[in-house]
């Protein structure tokens, strides 16, 4: 296996995740990198900062002696999968199948191509689901901040200082952030 070094891994082209703030400031941080990130007053001062923190953050493992996870682009899959299930699962699979006309191969490829859909259907709709109700929860707030001007909230103080990544959606899978 040979030595990959720095500058191997700084070639490389990792995805970066860029999230807006409501104040024009950015979060940005690397998925295959757990733990490199950052934020930025700008666009521009965000897609440095990143530069710096996946430098250091390379540089930090590397000198641990861990290992650097390559980005997934350059990850090489066969489509080859092994898979160990109980055999009753394995039988009702693949009577399954049989009725509907298919090889078991084709049938765990379909529900597995559905069912890795579903969730990026899912994902979609939860976060557009979430924007909405983060609109309608500011226009009740709103509306009660105006019912009762003695209490005198300013906005982004209303309650307790809450932000958007704050907040989520009761009965969701995940707090958003891929």
């Amino acid at each position: 296996m040979e030595n990959k070094n720095l500058e191997y891994y700084l070639g490389l082209k990792y995805a970066i995740r860029l999230i807006p703030y409501d104040d024009g400031s950015y979060y940005v941080d690397i998925p295959d990198l757990p733990g490199c990130m950052t934020e930025g007053k700008s666009l521009e001062e965000a897609m440095a900062m990143i530069e710096d923190a996946k430098r250091a953050w390379l540089e930090a493992t590397l000198e641990s002696g861990m290992n650097v996870p390559l980005p997934r682009t350059e990850r090489e899959y066969s489509g080859k999968l092994v898979v160990r299930i109980p055999k009753t699962l394995h039988s009702s699979l693949s009577e399954t199948a049989e009725k509907e006309g298919v090889s078991l191969n084709q049938y765990i490829n379909h529900i597995l191509s559905h069912y890795d859909g579903g969730i990026c259907v899912e994902r979609v709709v939860s976060e557009r689901l979430e924007k909405t109700q983060f609109r309608y929860f500011d226009a009740f707030i709103d509306t009660i901040a105006n019912f009762n001007e003695k209490t005198n909230y300013q906005k982004e103080h209303r309650i307790a200082g809450r932000s958007k990544e704050n907040i989520y959606l009761i009965g969701g899978k995940e707090g958003f952030a891929a």
